[in-house]
């Protein structure tokens, strides 16, 4: 009769687990079941993946995403559907969360039936059932492609309004310093003409010597009244005025100009052109920023024992050709390289923050950019791109494009 009764309630027990085992996986199934409504009646997806990692299942919204139904992204296949650049981070960081237990967030590109991609948002953590044994993740994916989308306005109408600025103030400095300069240019022009009108009455030794030498001041204080009315122009207008150029020639020019400084004796400049880079750039302003980026360097190194200037062009990225300049100055500290574009900004005691921001205004207008590689203690480059010419009519396509 114990026996009877010990049976009868270890049946009664298991009988009461067994309900209530049913009933956890009933409370359970109902409430995974109302999460799977809950997220199908926003705009996130819901998916499941096991211990190792592996999709188990993605909500039905996956169709509408990527044209591809739900069944195919579960395993690995979701992996077919990521933007080349993401794939690797995203599946190193999903690697780590699984490996570690610990929340996983990441932003990444799905690919679109038509395929395009689009930004989303992938969230999920772990959870462990009643048996402790088996661990799966829980997640969501939410489309973001809009607010990256307003985002990147944001930042494009921030760059817009710092152009804005920049120019205004290259505005301001350029009216000022082209009312300063063209006066004392006026006189000299004028001082270097009558000499040259009173040198044709006299002869004797050095006359073609001294003709010479007044010929070239007279091109020159053209040439710089051109450079103040064209910088002037264009600050104050924003407009260039392009036409097919040998990058490789105006680079030449600009070097034989900076280099006749008296401050650049003793550096060496030595140049790696590219003779087939043909871009579309307004001779005098590129020429300027050209002379800009050389004096620069050579005010970089001054006191240094090395003094070397290396200049290159050559192709840049797809559509552009581009110009190097490396010095072998002291280099620029990090927390400069961010402002050192900026308007009256600089880091030499004697200098006047104007060369560099105008040289960028320049080749923005132009379509390229401008930046600055630069290692504390390690000399300085700066680069910069211009768009390649169109082939002229009759002539190949250039290597660059």
């Amino acid at each position: 009769m114990g026996d009877l009764a010990d049976n009868e309630r270890a049946a009664a027990e298991i009988a009461e687990r067994t309900a209530e085992l049913e009933r956890a996986q009933q409370q359970l199934r109902e409430s995974e079941e109302l999460y799977r409504h809950v997220v199908e009646l926003s705009s996130l997806i819901p998916w499941t993946a096991d211990g190792q990692g592996r999709i188990l299942a993605v909500g039905k919204r996956w169709r509408d995403w990527t044209g591809a139904a739900p069944h195919q992204a579960t395993g690995t296949g979701w992996q077919d559907f990521v933007h080349p650049e993401d794939a690797d981070g995203l599946l190193q960081a999903w690697t780590q969360a699984v490996w570690t237990g610990r929340r996983f967030e990441r932003e990444w590109r799905v690919r679109g039936a038509d395929g395009s991609y689009r930004w989303c948002h992938a969230r999920a953590a772990k959870r462990a059932d009643d048996g402790g044994d088996e661990v799966v993740w829980y997640g969501t994916l939410e489309d973001v492609q809009e607010r990256h989308e307003a985002e990147e306005g944001y930042r494009r109408a921030e760059a817009e309004l710092a152009h804005v600025s920049r120019l205004s103030a290259m505005g301001a400095m350029a009216t000022a310093i082209a009312h300063d300069l063209n006066q004392p240019l006026t006189a000299i022009a004028q001082y270097v003409r009558g000499c040259k009108r009173l040198l044709a009455d006299v002869e004797g030794p050095g006359r073609e010597e001294l003709a010479d030498g007044l010929e070239n001041a007279d091109r020159n204080t053209v040439r710089a009244s051109e450079i103040v009315r064209r910088v002037r122009e264009f600050v104050t207008r924003g407009t260039v005025e392009t036409r097919r150029e040998n990058l490789a020639e105006l680079v030449e020019e600009a070097c034989r100009f900076a280099m006749a400084d008296p401050g650049a004796n003793g550096v060496r400049c030595r140049l790696g052109l590219d003779g087939e880079c043909t871009v579309l750039a307004d001779r005098i302003q590129i020429r300027q920023v050209l002379v800009n980026l050389i004096r620069n360097a050579v005010d970089a190194m001054q006191g240094r024992r090395r003094r070397d200037i290396v200049i290159q062009t050559g192709c840049g990225r797809p559509g552009y050709c581009e110009v190097s300049v490396t010095d072998t100055g002291p280099g620029i500290a990090p927390a400069d390289t961010a402002r050192i574009f900026d308007p009256l900004y600089t880091t030499r005691p004697d200098g006047m923050g104007v060369g560099l921001s105008i040289s960028r205004t320049i080749v923005e207008a132009h379509g390229g950019t401008i930046w600055i590689d630069s290692r504390d203690g390690e000399g300085a480059t700066i680069r910069f791109t211009l768009p390649v010419a169109a082939p002229a009519d009759g002539q190949a396509p250039e290597a660059a494009a």
